[in-house]
């Protein structure tokens, strides 16, 4: 009896022995799991930062191999010359309202080609989202040929503006003494002129290159 009451004893302690074994290797491998998914979470956040900032870098190169580094109104960055006008369409725009955003002010003109080619590239820029916008000023000798244009199905405004006497361009496009067209000014969310580009661009790209480098290939 004495055997068998102490033979049931060492069985019962082998077990707890047993299943506080299993336990411990049990904690030890959720540990070791739950170590091991902390340790993949980090190394993706890791390669997340490196490969965002490979992107800008390169962002950067774009945006400096691109940009004009001389513009005629002066050193960048400065403040632009204010634009209050009413659009074509009837809207105020005044560019002080717009801080906040990457903006485009793009200067064209009815009989340039190329400038009618950026146009899709503009619309495309300006639906990526509420951080952007674009002011398009149309002016030049042949401005009131725009009156023509579908200006209303555009995502942004069209200002006329109409040389004075024998200008060439009109007073805005003077104030910001562009040389031909197309030019375009970009504003940055503080409101300064940041970057300055001749010629039509490919602005869904270049675009995008500008707003991911932001303010660092001044």
């Amino acid at each position: 009896m004495d055997q068998e009451k102490g033979t049931a004893n060492w069985t019962s302690r082998s077990t707890i022995v047993r299943l506080l074994v299993i336990s411990v290797l049990a904690l030890g491998l959720a540990g070791g799991y739950f170590l091991s998914a902390s340790h993949a979470a980090q190394v993706m956040k890791d390669q997340d930062y490196y490969y965002e900032k490979q992107r800008k870098v390169q962002a950067c190169e774009v945006v400096t191999r691109l940009k004009n580094p001389t513009p005629e109104i002066g050193s960048l960055p400065m403040a632009p010359p204010p634009i209050r006008a009413q659009s074509m369409t009837g809207k105020a725009v005044d560019l002080s309202k717009y801080k906040g955003k990457w903006v485009l002010i793009n200067f064209w003109a009815t009989w340039c080609k190329t400038c009618k080619q950026e146009k899709p590239f503009l619309i495309d820029y300006t639906n990526r989202g509420d951080d952007v916008a674009v002011i398009s000023v149309v002016t030049g000798s042949e401005w009131e040929k725009s009156k023509n244009m579908k200006l209303d199905q555009l995502p942004f405004q069209v200002i006329a503006d109409a040389p004075e006497g024998e200008d060439q361009y009109g007073p805005i496009a003077s104030a910001y003494k562009i040389t031909g067209v197309p030019e375009t000014f970009v504003i940055d969310p503080t409101g300064q002129i940041r970057y300055h580009f001749v010629g039509s661009k490919f602005w869904d790209w270049l675009g995008q290159s500008i707003i991911r480098c932001g303010l660092e290939a001044s």
